[in-house]
C-alpha cells in the first residue's frame, strides 16, 4: 500500500512539473487573475514583460501592470469577461507597455461551476502591426507617383520611368527599421542606392560603407565590433567598431 501511495505521489509530482514546465515555455504572456483583479499566477513570458517577481504578491493588480492604471480602465478585457462570464478577444495598442497586443480573456470556474477568476492570454503583435502599417504606407506612396525627397536621389542621374518607380519604392521603405537587401551586378550602383536609402530615411547618424569581402575573419570582427586597449598584442588604444559608429545612421555591408 505504501508503495502504491509513493508511486501515486510521484506521478502527481511529475504531472504538476510537466504542466508547470509547459506553462512557462509558452511564449505568449499568460496570467491568472482572481475576481479582485489580483494576478495569482503568471508564466515566465508574463513575468519578463510585466516585471513580476517569481512569487506574486496579492498587491499585483492586472490593471496596474498591464495598463499603468490605479483602477480597471474602460474596455478592460478582464472586466468584460468577469461581467459576462464569457470569453473576450480583441486587439489594442497598450501605451503603458508600448506594444500592440492580441488579448484573450477566458472565465475560470471551480468544480461547482462558480466563477473564480480569469485566464488572461496576451500575444505581442507589435511587429505584425508595424509590417501592416508599412505595407499600407508603401501602397499609398506608390499610388501617388511623386517623390517627397528628390534630393535623396540627386547622385543617380536618370530619365527612366522605371528608375523613378524604383525611387518611389526606395522612399517608401527607407523609414522602415528593417534591414534592406540590395542586389545587382558589379557596377550597377548598389552603393548609390544604399546612400539614397539613408538620405530618404531621415536618419541623423552617419552613412558608413564597408567592403566586407575584403576582410578576413580577424579584420571582420575588429572592423565591425572594435576592440578595447590591451585586447591583443598591438592594441595600444580603444578602437570603435563601425556598428557603434553607425548607430542612428546606416551601415552598408558591401559584398
Amino acid at each position: 500500500m505504501e508503495k502504491e501511495h509513493s508511486r501515486s505521489d510521484e506521478l502527481i509530482f511529475q504531472s504538476a512539473y510537466s504542466w508547470e514546465d509547459t506553462f512557462n515555455n509558452i511564449t505568449d504572456m499568460i496570467t491568472i487573475h482572481d475576481k479582485e483583479y489580483n494576478i495569482i499566477h503568471a508564466n515566465r513570458a508574463a513575468e519578463k514583460i510585466l516585471g513580476l517577481p517569481f512569487l506574486i504578491s496579492k498587491t499585483a493588480k492586472c490593471y496596474d501592470l498591464y495598463h499603468g492604471e490605479s483602477t480597471p480602465p474602460k474596455g478592460c478585457p478582464s472586466c468584460e469577461c468577469l461581467k459576462t462570464q464569457k470569453p473576450v478577444a480583441f486587439e489594442k495598442y497598450e501605451p503603458h507597455l508600448n506594444k500592440f497586443l492580441e488579448i484573450r480573456a477566458m472565465p475560470q470556474f471551480d468544480s461547482n461551476n462558480q466563477l473564480i477568476g480569469v485566464i488572461h492570454i496576451v500575444r505581442d503583435i507589435t511587429e505584425r502591426k508595424q509590417m501592416e502599417e508599412e505595407i499600407t504606407a508603401l501602397k499609398k506612396h506608390l499610388l501617388t507617383g511623386e517623390l517627397e525627397n528628390e534630393a535623396a536621389f540627386s547622385s543617380i542621374i536618370t530619365r527612366s520611368k522605371k528608375m523613378r518607380a524604383i525611387f518611389q519604392y526606395i522612399e517608401a521603405i527607407a523609414k522602415s527599421q528593417k534591414p534592406v537587401f540590395i542586389t545587382g551586378e558589379t557596377g550597377v550602383g548598389k552603393e548609390l542606392v544604399s546612400r539614397s536609402v539613408h538620405l530618404a530615411s531621415g536618419l541623423k547618424g552617419e552613412y558608413i560603407a564597408v567592403n566586407v569581402a575584403g576582410l578576413d575573419d580577424t579584420m571582420f570582427s575588429d572592423t565591425l565590433f572594435g576592440h578595447k586597449k590591451g585586447a591583443f598584442t598591438g592594441a595600444d588604444k580603444d578602437r570603435q567598431g563601425l556598428i557603434v559608429r553607425a548607430t542612428g545612421g546606416t551601415l552598408l555591408l558591401d559584398e
